[in-house]
């Protein structure tokens, strides 16, 4: 619990706060921080479970069976990083937005922005591992440990291993996780249902506002500390 002394005051002073967010996020070497947020996620799982056929392929050169729809981007259809596109020849535009297809997804859209205040959206997904499918292991952030990434479980079945530094991170449908995408990590789906969750990242992926900062700081105390006394 030393680390907590250093952070003392964290609720009320904003340097300190942001001094605690960040050695969290960068160096606190977490495989994964399970935030503070609303759980009950039925009704996002009744908007979205059916409507997954319309997802597209994704990084099939990083796995099998992984597919995607963007939410919050340039286009419902482009699901990966920028420098794919650029690499192709697109011009993209400064500012992402909503994309068409989330008019779709109202009940989602809602819970985003009530619950994951970032000070501005990046790329919000729904990425969907079929039966049988699998994401070979891959690092996101080459700068190092990093937990970025709100992972939202909206359907995790049992059978499904999500490694972390060869680490088994444990889920349970409706739990919101940061991830350590700085590390090496892969997914497997060893079950006969899909595998859905909604990742949701800031732009730029350092920059939060001081309220979802006060999430994580709020979330790593209760999970580091509160539920072991």
């Amino acid at each position: 619990m030393a680390e907590l002394g250093q952070f003392k005051g964290w609720e009320t002073n904003d340097q300190i706060l942001e001094k605690f967010f960040y050695w969290i996020r960068f160096e606190s070497k977490k495989p994964s921080l399970t935030l503070d947020i609303d759980n009950k996620l039925d009704l996002l799982a009744e908007e979205i479970m059916p409507k997954i056929p319309v997802s597209m392929v994704h990084r099939d050169y990083d796995g099998n069976g992984w597919r995607a729809v963007t939410l919050h981007g340039y286009s419902s259809i482009m699901t990966d990083d920028n420098s794919y596109y650029t690499e192709l020849g697109f011009n993209l535009p400064e500012q992402m937005h909503w994309t068409s297809i989330s008019n779709f997804f109202p009940k989602t859209k809602e819970w985003i922005i009530k619950n994951i205040p970032f000070s501005k959206f990046g790329r919000i997904r729904i990425m969907i591992l079929e039966p049988g499918g699998y994401v070979l292991p891959h690092i996101d952030y080459p700068k190092g440990n990093c937990l970025a990434g709100v992972n939202i479980a909206i359907s995790h079945p049992n059978d499904v291993s999500y490694q972390v530094n060869g680490r088994e991170i444990y889920w349970k449908n409706g739990d919101s996780k940061l991830i350590d995408i700085g590390t090496t990590h892969e997914i497997r789906n060893n079950s006969d249902k899909p595998r859905v969750h909604i990742i949701v990242h800031s732009n730029p992926i350092e920059l939060w506002s001081k309220e979802m900062m006060a999430v994580v700081c709020r979330s790593y105390i209760k999970e580091c500390y509160e539920q072991n006394n």
